[in-house]
């Protein structure tokens, strides 16, 4: 076995292992509400604007029949439910939070806490006995080590997997947060 097989046949056990314990997260919110406080979520861009909002018949729902306005994804930490997620995933207070598990199952979630420096929160599922990620130490990661990152890409596509190296440590970025230009360091 050539040393590109082993390598190869290393990263497809770590997805195999890792794959029952990430999670999808769906965002939803009453569609008056949104109205109320951020219609330009609502809007649909045209030539570089925004023109009519759309009626909410036209909209994604979750199955709870919230207008489904965000998603991304997490894993679990803890076999009681526990899931690290990014901040920016779950920035709304007053949204519907809804995580698919490997297994398909669809459950409600809390948010527990927002980190915004790192751009991290913890959500909880009130199920036992899942599966789930250990943390590991981030004080041991090292330029150029391999890492694997796997999730829902653009809260759209489920099981994505994608491999590269730890190009940088410790940075800083400011990212836009909103289409009003709300922008925070994380």
């Amino acid at each position: 076995m050539s040393i590109d097989s082993t390598h190869e046949e290393q990263i497809i056990g770590v997805i195999q292992r890792a794959m029952p314990a990430v999670v999808s997260i769906m965002v939803g919110k009453d569609y008056q509400e949104i109205l109320k406080k951020e219609p330009y979520q609502l809007m649909v861009p045209f030539n570089e604007e925004y023109s009519a909002i759309l009626p909410e018949e036209e909209l994604p729902h979750t199955r709870d029949g919230k207008v489904r306005i965000g998603g991304g994804s997490g894993f679990i930490v803890d076999p009681g439910g526990l899931i690290i997620t990014n901040k920016h995933v779950v920035y709304d207070p007053d949204a519907e939070y809804l995580v698919t598990m490997a297994t398909g199952d669809i459950l409600g979630a809390k948010v527990l806490a927002r980190d915004p420096l790192n751009d991290v929160a913890m959500l909880k599922v009130d199920t036992k006995d899942l599966p789930y990620i250990p943390l590991g130490n981030s004080d041991q990661v090292r330029l150029g080590q391999t890492v694997l990152t796997i999730g829902t890409a653009l809260g759209e596509f489920q099981n994505t997997v994608s491999s590269g190296i730890i190009s940088g440590l410790s940075r800083f970025l400011n990212a836009m947060i909103d289409l009003e230009g709300h922008s925070e360091r994380l």
